[in-house]
């Protein structure tokens, strides 16, 4: 068959991702790239942008064609999905990332010597790579330079996006143009740009106006339900009740559980609702710490990848609570699911944060969230300072987020979402909840106040009366500093031999198990935890208190009392010093009998020059004796 045909190019490119048959575009704009066309491609997330991008490679390997690929990405993790799936075709694909960098140097490969290797190669890394010393020092050889055939961008509406990191590494990309042949092919891909913005994204990526092929299709998504919800529950009580119909009541197996991603604003709050979740299941469901788990990332490599084979697989991951890190490309395929509790800052972040699920071509649903304050009312009510601050918060938000929360009959979400991006409206049978308010309207609504009832009834009536933090004597920050250190390596210490009970566990990094920003809670609270009941208080956004609890209490008691058994002179002024003593009877727990407050008395004395501890550390810091000397 003739190697210049459509058909051999067809037959080739089916051959090679295991496909029947080539989508239209998919085979259109393969031709373009094949004959030496750029082309910048908008479409729909999860329509199989990957396949255009990849075409040229695997054509040339076909031919038994010589040249290099650089693929663009905005992620470690998407490198890591491009550079697999490139594999998977044949393609010599490697994710060139600080992390398979530091792993290949340590293994005594250079990874730009792998790349410049005969045959057909692609290089996947971020924009950032393209400033790194090591990749300037390869693309000097004007050898490597003229191999270069291709350069291809995914996630190319990030040029755009104001409020993300990644707009100036995206901007940089353009610098290439100078730097390579002019034959070097270049192709762009996105599932979320306006008619408006497409061309401004292509010409600050380095195409040339009026010199490459503008490709654009429709971005909706038939096959997923528009949900946008207004927050009906306050989160400061550490509940998420509108996330509650996410656990089936009376659950006795994670299938039970609809796999889900949960998109949150930063780890903390990812953190917050995995651990309220977790409340809802049952201690008797088989593998219960095993069904939700988070993803950032700040996570290790290898726990990134093993949450994406199981969530992927849904054997017993089915909740995966992530942050902005899993929102750019990567494939999910059987996702039923997701959930966006946070508000977005562009139509953009939150089109592809629900482009992650229906992947397979199944119907999916995705649900955002917003807090009380985008409601619209009538202006008439606005009457008290706290609306007016809400009206000039909406007044700032995006027009068409402002639209998508506050739909109405005659606007309903998927005819915003349709007229934001240029798209014809054409009405679904499962379109949004609006035209389809039911099931799910219904159902968690049931669901949430029965959740409701059920918290209620498990809290003691001191808790509910509401339960405070007694005051803490507190530590000056050096002490903290000191704690802190001291957690860290507990924590470490502890998880390294839990981890190695179970196989699931053991890519697990300790920061799940004890997460920083409840360590640091605790350093900051450490001398109310005098007693177990005020420690559980402290740490009540703990996931492990049940388990871990009692063990980290005792150890911080021995801290505490062995910093307290230290006597350190604090100076006040040149004739006034406070010296630190520790109490004469401490109990087993650190705490003087009949000593609630947990606070130590101190001595006022008078003195030329200040005596210095062995040991001064974890000292507390008490009241000024206003005695004069």
């Amino acid at each position: 068959m003739d190697q210049d045909s459509e058909a051999w190019l067809e037959e080739t490119l089916c051959k090679a991702f295991k496909v029947q048959k080539l989508r239209l575009f998919q085979l259109q704009h393969a031709l373009d790239l094949r004959n030496g066309r750029d082309v910048f491609l908008t479409i729909a997330t999860g329509q199989g942008k990957t396949t255009v991008l990849l075409s040229p490679l695997v054509a040339a390997m076909g031919r038994s064609e010589k040249g290099i690929g650089i693929g663009i990405v905005p992620t470690k993790a998407l490198a890591q999905q491009l550079e697999k799936t490139a594999l998977a075709v044949g393609v010599r694909a490697v994710a060139v990332t600080e992390d398979t960098i530091r792993e290949a140097d340590a293994s005594g490969v250079d990874l730009f010597k792998v790349l410049s290797m005969d045959g057909v190669r692609l290089a996947v890394m971020s924009p950032q790579m393209l400033r790194s010393e090591r990749f300037n020092a390869w693309i000097r050889s004007a050898r490597i330079r003229e191999a270069i055939r291709w350069m291809l961008i995914d996630e190319a509406h990030l040029v755009l996006e104001e409020s993300s990191t990644f707009k100036t590494p995206y901007a940089n990309i353009a610098l290439m143009r100078s730097r390579l042949p002019s034959s070097t092919v270049w192709c762009a891909v996105t599932g979320s740009v306006t008619p408006a913005n497409a061309p401004v994204a292509a010409t600050l990526l380095g195409f040339r106006p009026g010199l490459y092929v503008d490709a654009r299709y429709r971005l909706d998504r038939p096959l997923i339900k528009y949900i946008p919800r207004i927050l009906q529950h306050p989160t400061s009580n550490g509940q998420y009740l509108d996330l509650a119909p996410t656990i089936p009541r009376f659950l006795t197996s994670a299938q039970q559980i609809t796999p889900t991603l949960i998109f949150a604003e930063s780890i903390a709050t990812s953190h917050a609702i995995m651990c309220f979740l977790d409340s809802l299941i049952p201690p008797s469901v088989p593998n219960r710490t095993q069904i939700i788990k988070l993803y950032n990332s700040l996570m290790p490599i290898e726990y990134r990848q093993n949450f994406i084979r199981e969530i992927t697989s849904g054997t017993t991951l089915r909740i995966g609570v992530v942050t902005d890190s899993l929102t750019y490309g990567l494939d999910i395929p059987n996702l039923p699911r997701v959930i966006v509790f946070d508000l977005c800052a562009s139509p953009e972040i939150m089109k592809q944060k629900m482009g992650r699920c229906g992947r397979n071509g199944c119907p999916a649903t995705a649900i955002t969230y917003v807090p009380a304050w985008v409601e619209e009312i009538p202006a008439h009510e606005v009457q008290s300072q706290k609306a007016k601050d809400d009206a000039r918060r909406r007044a700032a938000l995006h027009p068409m987020l402002l639209k998508w929360f506050n739909p109405t009959l005659h606007q309903c979400p998927r005819l915003t979402d349709n007229q934001y991006y240029g798209d014809d409206f054409q009405p679904e049978d499962n379109c949004c909840v609006v035209c389809s308010p039911d099931p799910e309207r219904d159902t968690d609504c049931a669901a949430i106040e029965e959740w409701k009832t059920e918290l209620q009834a498990r809290q003691p009536t001191e808790s509910r009366a509401g339960s405070k933090l007694p005051r803490s004597d507190g530590l000056v920050q050096s002490e903290r500093d000191e704690l802190k250190k001291e957690l860290l390596q507990w924590r470490c210490a502890t998880w390294n031999s839990l981890r190695k009970s179970t196989a699931k566990d053991r890519h697990t990094p300790a920061e799940v198990f004890l997460p920083t920003h409840i360590l640091q809670y605790l350093v900051n609270h450490a001398h109310i935890c005098s007693t177990y009941p005020h420690f559980k208080l402290v740490m009540s956004g703990w996931r492990n208190v049940s388990d871990q609890g009692q063990a980290l209490h005792s150890w911080l008691q021995l801290v505490l009392a062995n910093a307290a058994s230290t006597s350190t002179t604090v100076t006040l002024s040149s004739k006034l010093k406070l010296v630190l003593r520790p109490p004469q009877n401490v109990d087993a727990q650190g705490a003087q009998p009949g000593d609630k407050s947990g606070k130590r008395m101190m001595d006022a004395e008078t003195s030329g020059s200040s005596r210095k501890s062995k040991r001064p550390r974890l000292t507390m810091k008490g009241k000024e004796n206003n005695n004069k000397a």
